[in-house]
């Protein structure tokens, strides 16, 4: 029924479109005419401007049938949205089970019918890898009212639908989802599933030129959960910002036809924070930033301590092997026992300020083995203050961080600049998205360092920090 009325406001305005341009004929002619003082122009003017009105009558109501009630092709809803839902803020969901509670609720307890329109015509004729692949199994629109409701992941898409654009389009996603209880509360699991699936060897059973229609996962994979991948016909428009920027979502699926993602006006502003500002590392930013502001009452009390529990559970975390930051030789496993964390001073950095997301900033730091910065790492200031003094050295150090051509080798510090200590300047890479707020906010990071690898350095992820250093790192030193 959806097609057939999406088909008629299609017949309409082009029929309409068509009469408005030959109608004009008899309306110029009949003007011209009666200039002339030829009886019969006005009649025909008059004819011509009747026809010409009717015209333009159907001409709006295709409009309103295909444009407007069904929303065929509505470019500037893909902009609305964006602009609606830009000043969320990012939020981290503790309680997915009443966010997709709401969804349902906000969903079923909807009057308005043209939630169950989609545009068959458009979406039967999807591309998958660039071919023209007959979609319509996909398309029981009878899902979208007799359905439920499930938390799903996207698995894959064309590449196209995970680039902002504000133009609609129509596209194939594969989507992951399970009718079972369990992930209404645990939804990240599914997103880690779906990750497997499309990093691994078992996406290599689904051709991308075809669909996968309902297909269950092996259980070996699921940890012996039912788990369903499937493809789903969407638009842009029916996403929070017009693509896809996260990776849970909700869908509308019947397990035995189709499955569609909910449209996003259903979607809880919670979810919304979550899904769209992901990858949005500014927002990250600040939300851990007022996060963070509620550590003032823990500041470091032991930074000794600090360190020695950095490094227990730098090395009792299974994922800590180092970042390839130099691109063609990944540095291999630290060997543990050799193993330290210490303090560095960012004495000039790339972005020292800056609020965007970068994967690794290079920079210059310094650093020492002592026993007194372990102790008081606010000692690198005097010294820091001390290099920067000397224009010559400090416009040196500039000029070397430059990620593609910098190849700071450790250097020991001349005694005269560290009152006597032992301090080393070398290359630092700091991993930006292992900030507190994603961005440099302190000069004294803790880095992890290895003898092994010849003395290079790298910050520490901050989820190792206490929350006492992190607010120091934030917000600066706590007065006492």
């Amino acid at each position: 029924m959806e097609f057939k009325q999406i088909k008629k406001g299609k017949i309409i305005l082009f029929t309409g479109e068509g009469v408005l341009i030959f109608s004009l004929v008899p309306v110029l002619a009949g003007l011209f005419l009666y200039l002339l003082d030829y009886g019969f122009g006005m009649p025909l003017f008059i004819a011509g401007l009747a026809v010409f009105v009717a015209a333009f009558l159907l001409w709006l109501y295709g409009v309103k049938i295909y444009f407007t009630e069904y929303k065929v092709y509505n470019i500037t809803a893909v902009y609305k949205n964006a602009k609606k839902y830009a000043d969320i803020p990012y939020c981290e969901i503790t309680d997915y089970q009443s966010e997709i509670e709401k969804i349902r609720s906000n969903y079923f307890n909807d009057t308005n019918t043209d939630k169950y329109i989609r545009n068959v015509n458009k979406l039967s004729k999807c591309k998958v890898s660039g071919k023209k692949i007959d979609c319509s199994k996909l398309l029981d629109l009878n899902v979208l009212k007799t359905g439920k409701i499930y938390y799903g992941c996207v698995a894959g898409a064309n590449s196209t639908f995970y680039t902002p654009s504000y133009m609609n389009k129509y596209g194939i996603v594969f989507v992951v989802y399970s009718t079972d209880s369990y992930f209404d509360t645990h939804p990240e699991e599914l997103a880690k599933i779906s990750k497997g699936v499309t990093s691994g060897d078992l996406f290599s059973f689904y051709p991308d030129s075809k669909l996968i229609f309902n297909e269950l996962l092996p259980k070996d994979v699921t940890g012996g959960r039912e788990i369903i991948i499937t493809s789903a016909a969407t638009e842009r428009w029916r996403l929070p910002m017009g693509y896809i920027s996260g990776d849970i979502v909700p869908v509308i699926a019947d397990i035995n036809t189709s499955a569609f993602i909910v449209d996003c006006r259903y979607w809880t502003e919670n979810l919304i924070g979550s899904y769209a500002f992901k990858d949005d590392f500014a927002k990250h930013g600040k939300f851990n930033e007022a996060k963070i502001a509620l550590y003032k009452e823990q500041s470091c009390a032991d930074y000794a301590m600090e360190l020695k529990n950095i490094r227990d559970k730098y090395i009792a975390d299974p994922d800590n092997e180092p970042v390839d930051f130099m691109g063609d030789n990944p540095f291999p496993m630290f060997t543990h026992s050799n193993t330290q964390v210490y303090y560095a001073y960012i004495l000039y950095s790339e972005k020292v300020k800056d609020g965007k997301y970068n994967f690794e900033t290079p920079a210059v730091a310094i650093y020492s083995t002592e026993d007194h910065f372990k102790t008081t790492p606010y000692a690198y200031t005097e010294i820091a203050e001390n290099i920067r003094d000397n224009e010559k050295i400090y416009s040196a150090i500039k000029n070397i961080v430059n990620f593609k051509e910098h190849s700071v080798s450790p250097m020991v510090v001349p005694k005269t600049y560290t009152d006597g200590y032992n301090v080393i300047m070398t290359a630092l890479f700091v991993d930006n998205g292992k900030l507190p707020t994603y961005r440099l906010t302190g000069d004294i990071i803790p880095v992890i360092y290895n003898e092994d690898e010849g003395g290079w350095i790298y910050s520490a992820d901050s989820k190792y920090w206490s929350n006492g250093y992190t607010y120091e790192f934030v917000y600066g030193k706590k007065d006492s």
